[in-house]
């Protein structure tokens, strides 16, 4: 075997390694495919409601009831327990259902902010999509907080 023999063999044999390497980027940024990003449909969009609830709640806390309290408490759960089923692979659309009408509740309470009712509002229309099954996850508009 000539060494341009062994160059080719050896040359072939990386391209041939790095292939899975290839298949697995080809889905990398949508997340229906990729198990390490939540594994259900949906996954990267309720983490960041969630993640939004909760941060409204802290700065909120000091200003609002306790039945207010108790609505973002409960938002979150319901959240939670989406993410929570979700990874077992069920679409649990009572949960979502539940935590759009928590938020909507909160939207319209008069202790809350106008920029905090608004990014509600956004944060129920982007779960609605989702339950509605339309393919909107990208369409998340906010960066953190949403700058509400």
């Amino acid at each position: 075997m000539t060494a341009k023999n062994i160059l080719i063999a050896i040359g072939f044999g990386a391209l041939l390694m790095q292939s899975p390497g290839w298949a697995q980027g080809r889905y990398r940024d949508d997340y229906r495919y990729n198990r390490n990003r939540g594994g259900y449909y949906g996954a990267d969009v309720v983490r960041r409601v969630k993640r939004d609830v909760q941060a409204m709640a802290r700065i909120a806390a000091p200003r609002v009831d306790s039945e207010k309290r108790d609505l973002f408490r409960d938002t979150i759960y319901n959240l939670e327990r989406f993410e929570y089923n979700g990874r077992r692979g069920k679409f649990d659309k009572d949960r979502l259902d539940g935590a759009i009408d928590e938020m909507k509740r909160l939207v319209g309470s008069d202790q809350i902010s106008r920029r905090m009712k608004s990014a509600l509002a956004r944060n129920i229309e982007i779960l609605r999509n989702l339950r509605d099954g339309r393919d909107d996850s990208y369409g998340y508009y906010g960066d953190r907080f949403g700058r509400w």
